[in-house]
């Protein structure tokens, strides 16, 4: 029996309250996030911030949510089970592609160019030469060459037709001639090599781009100064480690007649960096109206952070003899000489 002058026993207020809209605050916080960067991605230094946070880790932070208010029988797990559906489409059908694409039509002509960044080939150069003679390609483009790769070297395991060029930690090489490496920009986070391969009758202009990791890069500002580049001097391929995602702003949309080869002929999982679990799609390949894409794949290779693009097409410019023999098809003379 209580006594009559003590006053009644005050109830301890439970501190779930308090913690279950902490939790839901948070989880607002993570959707809102993602949002921010979506919507204007890294235009600025800040909302680029938001912006490369990996979609997956977003949708398996809201996945969590979901289930933790599932547990407790709360309304909110359906309300986090609904904000999970953007980013997981996202995730699934603009930064990846898992619908089945097309086979390749046959194409005996076709020629086909593999990028690689092999960073600095830190499992030897033996091993980084095998695995590009292995795409039986003709066109190669390496970022971060490391010092003991030369022309030499790599003739000896691609064999003696490839000539190239090494300039501002990238190499070029093709099954024919190269001209010398050109770097279009002054020295800084962003470097852009231009390079002209000729392989028989067809002539390809390559810029080969390389942008350096850190977070504190503003992105956006030398992205821009490429797509100025590739205005003026209309590359048939731009294609290097760009260290920023597909979608970045000054990627989309790109100039006038550039497309990316993996929204044209690509599949799967898109991402390329870092292996064995690659998160961002940051090795780009661009190519201009000259080119008609075949196929786009990117190769897992276990011998670098970074996966390899292999990609199949055709030229659709006419060059050097092929132009001379096209205009003289096309000719009263040359018709009458047939």
């Amino acid at each position: 029996m209580d006594h009559p002058l003590m006053p009644p026993p005050r109830k301890l207020k439970r501190p779930r309250e308090s913690r279950f809209s902490a939790i839901t605050v948070c989880g607002f916080a993570v959707f809102a996030i993602w949002g921010i960067g979506q919507i204007f991605k890294d235009a600025y230094w800040s909302t680029g911030l938001c912006f490369y946070i990996p979609t997956l880790v977003i949708c398996g932070f809201l996945f969590l949510f979901c289930l933790y208010y599932l547990l407790l029988g709360s309304r909110l797990a359906f309300l986090f089970a609904l904000l999970l559906i953007p980013p997981a489409f996202s995730l699934a059908f603009v930064e990846n592609r898992f619908l089945p694409r097309n086979a390749p039509a046959p194409a005996p002509q076709a020629l086909r160019l593999a990028h690689w960044n092999v960073l600095y080939a830190k499992f030897g150069v033996s091993g980084v030469l095998r695995q590009l003679a292995a795409e039986h390609a003709d066109i190669v483009v390496i970022t971060d060459v490391p010092r003991g790769m030369s022309l030499r070297v790599v003739q000896q395991h691609m064999g003696a037709a490839f000539q190239g060029t090494i300039k501002g930690g990238m190499a070029v090489f093709c099954r024919g001639s190269v001209t010398p490496g050109e770097i279009l920009t002054p020295k800084g986070p962003l470097t852009v090599v231009r390079a002209v391969c000729r392989l028989n009758d067809t002539e390809l202009s390559i810029f080969a781009v390389n942008m350096k990791s850190s977070i504190w890069i503003p992105r956006n500002r030398y992205l821009k100064e490429l797509m100025r580049l590739m205005i003026n001097h209309q590359p048939d391929f731009v294609v290097g480690d760009m260290n920023a995602p597909r979608r970045s702003a000054a990627l989309n949309p790109l100039p006038a007649g550039y497309r990316h080869a993996f929204d044209l002929a690509g599949s799967g999982w898109g991402y390329t960096w870092p292996e064995p679990r690659p998160l961002y799609a940051i090795d780009q390949c661009l190519v201009n109206s000259t080119i008609e894409v075949l196929d786009y794949r990117i190769r897992a290779t276990h011998l670098s952070f970074h996966r390899m693009q292999v990609l199949d097409f055709n030229s659709i410019r006419i060059t050097g003899r092929s132009a001379a023999a096209q205009s003289s098809v096309d000719s009263p003379d040359g018709a009458s000489q047939r």
